[in-house]
């Protein structure tokens, strides 16, 4: 029996891909990236980077903060 598309078997032709996360979602340093696209730290000083889902979210500046996505890649 194969697996389900969320357990890694392939997508049946027609199936609805997965939702993204908002715009707007919020992880901490240290978290996995629940959603592949362009993150910015929040505080000061700011930056922005690209991270693939699945990647621990890194410390920005040499210091934790909160990762905020703001767009899709």
């Amino acid at each position: 029996m194969p697996l389900p598309p969320r357990m890694g078997g392939p997508a049946k032709p027609g199936a609805a891909a997965p939702a993204k996360l908002p715009i707007g979602t919020m992880v901490v340093t240290g978290q996995t990236c629940p959603e592949s696209g362009i993150w910015e730290s929040q505080g000061t000083p700011s930056g922005r980077s690209s991270f693939p889902r699945g990647t621990r979210m890194p410390d920005y500046d040499k210091k934790s903060c909160v990762w905020k996505l703001v767009r899709y890649p």
